[in-house]
């Protein structure tokens, strides 16, 4: 018996460390991640010196500091760029190898010569396609100064494959030519953290904005621009059943808060979102970049009667905004009313048959005094 106990009380303690909560270190991207370096104005974006000053040295994880000992190639003190004057036009861009949700991002100054090569005016860029580039922070006109603490930047939980160093003025560091660089580049991954939006109705007062301008019935155009819209969108006429898809295209913005997706609700039910996009407020000339157009297709060959269909938006602070323009602009509100064919009456079950019942119920009877006589 006390056998047995000591074995239980062992599979208790170790089932016990198996509750306890492991916390991992958090994960540096862009460790080791192929670097690419680019350089305008023709001055060496990569100082082309021992392999102390290679662009791969921003994210190879060391950041040892100088010894004296100038034949240890091993250092790898530093990212280094030089310029013919402290303006230039030099970027480092490292790919992520994937696409994430970036957090934080760390950016270390040189332990090298204690900071002093940090370059005066940068910025830090993260892009999803590597062309087109969001910035999350830097520094401009930074002073010649000792710089040992890293420049932290926040990424918001933005999607990217890259991110870019982009330094447009080097530090007063002088030797021929002007010099800056950079130790070491991190980037983690943004938390998960929960999502703290409601749903809501369309508030101009709260930086929203949008517009209604098309409406399609199967692929074809019936309404163009905003008299047209409001004209047609109260009831569009499916009851022949000839109407398979309803598209509503328009933009929709948030001065606080980026769009990340465009839905749709059936008769106030769940909201589909959905590849919606059609461009951002950065490809039209006069819109907030957080805006978005959209064309959203909604499939209403299983709908009958009448049917009130809205479109939606989701904003990076969670709110899921109603398009239901207030006054004075009410009438351009984002929905329509499709008037489908009538539902079909329902089909009611033959009645059950009487002689059918009573036979059903004497034979559950009958099994009920068999099954009592075997059990007792």
């Amino acid at each position: 018996m006390k056998k047995i106990i000591s074995i239980l009380l062992a599979l208790a303690f170790v089932l016990a460390l198996c509750t306890i909560p492991s916390f991992a270190a958090k994960t540096n991207i862009a460790l080791e991640k192929d670097v690419e370096t680019w350089d305008a104005g023709g001055a060496n974006d990569n100082f082309n010196m021992p392999d102390w000053f290679q662009k791969e040295n921003l994210v190879d994880g060391r950041l040892d500091a100088f010894d004296g000992n100038t034949s240890n190639l091993a250092q790898s003190l530093a990212w280094y760029t030089a310029g013919n004057t402290r303006d230039v036009d030099i970027t480092a861009t490292v790919d992520l190898d994937g696409t994430f949700n970036i957090g934080e991002v760390k950016l270390f100054p040189t332990k090298f010569l204690d900071g002093y090569p940090t370059p005066s005016t940068f910025t830090v860029e993260i892009s999803e396609d590597g062309s087109e580039w969001t910035e999350i922070g830097g520094e401009t006109e930074l002073p010649y100064n000792t710089y040992t603490e890293p420049f932290i930047y926040d990424g918001q939980g933005k999607a990217a494959s890259y991110i870019r160093v982009h330094i447009f003025k080097e530090s007063e560091v002088f030797d021929s030519n002007y010099f800056g660089g950079f130790g070491e580049l991190e980037v983690y991954e943004a938390e998960s953290a929960p999502v703290t939006g409601s749903k809501r109705s369309f508030d101009a007062a709260a930086g929203d904005g949008l517009s209604y301008d098309q409406i399609l019935v199967n692929g074809t155009e019936v309404a163009n621009g905003n008299d047209a819209v409001i004209a047609t969108k109260t009831g569009i006429n499916g009851e022949d059943g000839s109407i398979q898809t309803i598209s509503l295209h328009g933009w929709y913005g948030n001065a606080n808060h980026e769009t990340v997706a465009i839905g749709y609700s059936i008769n106030g039910g769940a909201i589909t979102y959905g590849d919606y996009f059609v461009e951002t407020g950065t490809d039209v000339t006069g819109l907030n970049p957080n805006n978005r157009r959209f064309t959203v297709t909604v499939d209403v060959s299983g709908l009958y009667d009448e049917n009130e269909i809205w479109i939606y938006a989701k904003l990076t602070n969670g709110d899921e905004v109603k398009l239901d323009r207030s006054e004075p602009n009410k009438d351009r509100e984002v929905y329509v009313i499709y008037n489908g064919p009538t539902a079909p009456a329902p089909v009611n079950p033959p009645a059950a048959d009487a002689s059918l019942v009573i036979f059903i119920l004497a034979a559950v009877a009958l099994s009920l005094v068999v099954l009592k006589k075997k059990v007792f």
